[in-house]
């Protein structure tokens, strides 16, 4: 009879499978290992890459990577989420078949897979052509907002409008998570929401935000606008606070995405020329818009309050113009 060390030594030990989590992590929560096979940044494109390390992907990472050569189009135009779901893989997977590309994240690979694809004017707006005069351009940028608000108009929700209106004017206070360019909306939205007699206030640097988030209480309202909805601190952001029992609202254009995971409440807004930008233009206007008709939601439940506050801002702020 064997003993137990001879068993040991002809029997490797089996190591037991990852098991999942049963609480979605956000986008860009995955694995950092396997950086020593990521590519170059320098030469092929995001398309090239993909077709040459093929032959050395792991199932998962293959399914991932066969989704993204077959609708190349497509990949531009959605979450890592639905990506995610469409390929039978975590979004981890996805993050890391993006490194072992030499990018940081998902977001870097569409940027650089919609780059393959367009070209170099339509990064600047969709429909201009080098050859566009200015009235053509003007008609066309013009056009395209006026489109995204009309779109936006009929995907947010009226029940989840009037839902975070009621939220907001509960609140004992309201905080607006967001980064980028969609940091200058949280600025406008608390600035917005403290003449109201609220207290509020927009946060946009990621330690900030995380300790705030992390001392939130029940009663508080945390806002997070994220055009993508997947970018790391906001969602972050809104995790934490929702564990803290805040209620949560996140303002974005994508259905399917990491925010939505933590938001109580979701405010959609709809942007077309999002494929081939990395940040949609459109979209900062119609984000605007939510945020213009929620404060003015909030604005007729506390009506007298709202119109004594506004009225002694512009009184305290007249000498500051000519």
């Amino acid at each position: 009879m064997r003993s137990v060390a001879q068993r040991a030594r002809r029997e490797p030990t089996q190591r037991r499978p990852r098991v999942a989590s049963g609480r979605a992590r956000p986008a860009e929560a995955g694995e950092r290992g396997e950086s020593a096979s990521a590519l170059p940044l320098s030469g092929a494109n995001g398309l090239a890459r993909l077709q040459g390390i093929l032959p050395e992907l792991r199932a998962a990472e293959r399914r991932v990577a066969e989704c993204l050569l077959a609708k190349p189009d497509d990949v531009v135009r959605i979450s890592i989420t639905e990506l995610a779901e469409r390929s039978q893989a975590s979004e981890a997977t996805v993050v890391r078949l993006s490194r072992k590309l030499g990018f940081s994240g998902f977001q870097e690979l569409k940027i650089r897979i919609a780059q393959d694809l367009v070209a170099p004017v339509q990064q600047i707006h969709e429909d201009v052509l080098p050859t566009d005069d200015a009235a053509t351009v003007r008609s066309k940028v013009f056009g395209a907002t006026a489109a995204a608000l009309a779109s936006t108009e009929k995907v947010v929700d009226v029940r989840a409008l009037e839902e975070a209106a009621s939220a907001i004017h509960q609140a004992t206070e309201v905080v607006f998570f967001a980064v980028g360019l969609s940091a200058w909306v949280a600025a406008d939205a608390a600035q917005r929401f403290t003449k109201l007699g609220l207290a509020t206030q927009a946060l946009h640097d990621g330690h900030a935000q995380a300790t705030k988030a992390a001392l939130l209480r029940p009663g508080a309202v945390a806002v997070g606008v994220s055009h993508s909805g997947s970018t790391r601190e906001t969602v972050r952001s809104l995790e934490l606070a929702r564990g803290c029992g805040a209620t949560t609202i996140c303002i974005t254009s994508f259905g399917r995405s990491p925010i939505t995971r933590f938001a109580d409440i979701h405010l959609f807004t709809s942007a077309r020329e999002t494929a081939f930008r990395t940040e949609a233009m459109s979209s900062r206007v119609a984000q605007i818009a939510i945020v213009d008709t929620l404060f003015v939601l909030v604005s007729l439940k506390r009506y007298d309050q709202a119109v004594r506050n506004i009225a002694r801002v512009r009184e305290v702020n007249a000498d500051k113009r000519f």
